[in-house]
């Protein structure tokens, strides 16, 4: 995705733009999917009127609930992922066109299956019906259209293509990629762990920590999914929000490496505070301000971290 961002938008001056959309694409979803994974997971619990012993669903009137949605409580978030995988595959496949410079014109099987479908879905949309539109022509119908019509001609530049010179693969890996590769390695390694170990966390059963100091306790922050997800999403939305609307001013301030050494910053020190919700267990405000701290953190180092904003990358 951020090399088809960088080969559309080619002039480097709306690259910034272009890269911030990005992770406030990815913040979203994942914004939504603290909501969705709360509610979902344990559907007889957690959406009684649908799958519970009254539920719309529930045909079989079993006492407890809906019986599969009782024997596999977590079969809805999963099927949710593969409706949306398979909703990505499909228009990847019947829809998605090649943005590298000089294959801009490639159709494969999936694209002219899609170009089918789609003419084939305006028919039946439009049968019926009677409108005049405009439809494109093609290059050689352009070229009679305007010999055919000298004043139509105007003075125009010459679009020139420049093919690159093709770099030996030994001359790729300097200095400067290296690091960024490796920085962009280790980046996904403990930030995918924290996004998933997080959720798993909070759900879990805490300990007994009477006797807990400030470096020896245990158990996890024993929160109710849907209200964990609720808060959760509020945080995340309200740190997407900010570290969108903020990166691009940061980045002019104090430039991509200093915005890049910031989120370095917040990475440990969220992961060192998270742990100690379980100091905090209980509904009070004190435990949902930690706990937004924590995840407005950890959203704000993500999305000034990953390089999406050109200069690291390139």
């Amino acid at each position: 995705m951020r090399t088809m961002t960088a080969e559309v938008v080619r002039e480097r001056k709306y690259q910034t733009k272009a890269f911030l959309l990005l992770p406030l694409v990815f913040n979203s979803g994942m914004v939504l999917s603290l909501a969705l994974g709360g509610c979902l997971a344990e559907p007889v619990v957690n959406l009684p009127a649908l799958f519970g012993p009254d539920g719309v669903f529930n045909w079989s009137h079993h006492p407890e609930g809906v019986e599969w949605a009782l024997q596999y409580p977590y079969a809805l978030p999963a099927l949710l992922n593969a409706f949306l995988l398979s909703t990505s595959l499909f228009l990847a496949v019947f829809g998605l066109r090649e943005t590298l410079p000089g294959n801009e014109e490639h159709n494969d099987w999936g694209l002219q299956a899609g170009i089918v479908a789609r003419r084939l879905a305006m028919r039946l949309w439009n049968r019926g019906t009677t409108s005049h539109k405009y439809t494109m022509m093609e290059d050689e119908e352009e070229d009679s259209f305007l010999n055919d019509n000298p004043s139509n001609l105007k003075k125009t530049d010459p679009l020139v293509s420049v093919i690159p010179a093709k770099v030996p693969f030994r001359e790729i890996w300097t200095r400067k990629v290296i690091s960024a590769l490796v920085s962009f390695g280790l980046l996904p390694l403990h930030n995918s762990a924290f996004m998933h170990i997080f959720p798993v966390y909070l759900s879990s059963p805490p300990a007994d920590n009477s006797e807990a100091t400030f470096f020896t306790f245990s158990g996890a922050s024993a929160s109710d999914r849907p209200q964990s997800g609720s808060g959760s999403r509020r945080s995340a939305s309200a740190g997407s929000s900010y570290s969108s609307s903020s990166t691009r001013a940061s980045r002019k301030r104090i430039g991509t490496r200093g915005v890049f050494r910031i989120a370095l910053f917040l990475f440990p020190v969220t992961y060192v505070a998270a742990p100690y919700l379980s100091l905090l267990a209980g509904d009070h405000a004190t435990r949902w301000v930690f706990l937004g701290f924590i995840v407005c953190a950890q959203i704000m180092a993500r999305t000034n971290g990953h390089p999406e904003h050109g200069d690291l990358a390139y």
